[in-house]
Order: C-alpha cells, then sequence, then structure tokens
C-alpha cells in the first residue's frame, strides 16, 4: 500500500490513433451538395434534402407522442408495431414475404441499415462486390469490417451491368471467389435469399 501515489493530474501523452479507414476520407459530396445549395439558394438534389417540413399532420402525431410516450428504450430489434407495419408495407408493395418477429430490424436510417447488414455478413478478407457510382458509404463501412472491396464501374449511355464485368473483377487482386461462404438466411441455409454466388451466372 506504499509508494506515491500517481499523479492524476498529469497529462496523459497518447498519440491520436484515427481508424486509417475513416481518415483518410475525402469531405463527403453531399455536404458539398449542400452548401452549394446554401450558398446559392438552389434546390438540394443531390441529397434528397427536403425543402419542407412535413405535413402538418405528421408533425402534429411526432409531437403528441413525445408528450405522451413511452420514451424509453425499444427493443432492439424496434417495436413489435412497426416491424408488422414494415412487413406490410412490403408485402403489399413488393410482393415480398417477410416474419416481422425474425426478418425485420428496425434502424434509425439506410446509413445504419447498410453498416448493419455489411458488419453483419463481410469478415475480415471476404470480398464485397460493389457497382459503381454508389452511395459513398458502403465501401469503407465493407473495409472497417476488414472486407475486400471489388467494384464494378458502371458507365454512359445505358449504365448496366454486361457480360464483360466479371472480367473486370477477375483483373483485380485476388479475382472473385466463385464459391459463396454464406448463403440464405442468416445463420440459416436454403436459398431464398441468395447472398452470394457465382457472379458470372447471375449476369
Amino acid at each position: 500500500m506504499g509508494g506515491a501515489r500517481p499523479d492524476t493530474k498529469a497529462p496523459l501523452n497518447i498519440a491520436p490513433m484515427p481508424n486509417p479507414v475513416f481518415s483518410s476520407l475525402p469531405t463527403s459530396i453531399f455536404q458539398h451538395m449542400t452548401v452549394l445549395a446554401l450558398k446559392h439558394d438552389a434546390i438540394n438534389l443531390g441529397q434528397g434534402f427536403p425543402d419542407q417540413d412535413g405535413p402538418l399532420s405528421l408533425r402534429e402525431v411526432a409531437a403528441r407522442q413525445l408528450l405522451d410516450g413511452p420514451n424509453q428504450y425499444p427493443p432492439s430489434k424496434g417495436l413489435l408495431v412497426l416491424r408488422h407495419a414494415v412487413a406490410a408495407h412490403g408485402a403489399k408493395f413488393y410482393g415480398l414475404d417477410y416474419d416481422p418477429e425474425d426478418e425485420v430490424l428496425i434502424t434509425s436510417g439506410g446509413t445504419e441499415a447498410i453498416t448493419g447488414a455489411l458488419m453483419a455478413m463481410a469478415g475480415v478478407g471476404d470480398e464485397v462486390v460493389m457497382i459503381e457510382p454508389t452511395y459513398d458509404s458502403y465501401r469503407p463501412m465493407a473495409e472497417a469490417a476488414g472486407a475486400v472491396v471489388k467494384a464494378i464501374q458502371l458507365g454512359p449511355p445505358h449504365w448496366r451491368l454486361t457480360e464483360g464485368h466479371p472480367d473486370q473483377l477477375a483483373a483485380q487482386p485476388g479475382g472473385p471467389r466463385a464459391q459463396p461462404r454464406r448463403t440464405g438466411r442468416a445463420g440459416q441455409g436454403g436459398d431464398r435469399h441468395q447472398h452470394r454466388g457465382d457472379l458470372r451466372r447471375g449476369l
């Protein structure tokens, strides 16, 4: 118990160690577009930036919910009533059949959803094929998970996949893997949702 006590007020000489994936990223194009739109009083088409606050009826419902509650942490998957609504929406408009209990997850937005999906499905050394141009969060999120991004570049005038695109992947370091590491639903077999497969056959 003896000895001098450490000086808790002494500054810690710890060099900053930013994540190399994110520290090297440029400013998002969406930020540039927002600054330019504000500068020139223009409609911001680069980000789907709303020019109004939305219908008053919806804002009144949201305000009432803040007052009436509940305002505590929801279940990690999201409120069941909301998951049922999402599943019903997918069935009505897209013909998708999802179980709201096990196959629907509520997130704070699209970026969080994509990040969660990439971190869940892509591990260190896995290859993730991305079709570019693409949302600028996809690549850094995949690389932060340790995955290797293989990009397919689409071009004018049609911006479509062609039979030559698998050769474009094969020319990149490592080449595409023919066999998927995971298929089917998360944690299950089956081919209802084929996440990975033979790219050439898919085209």
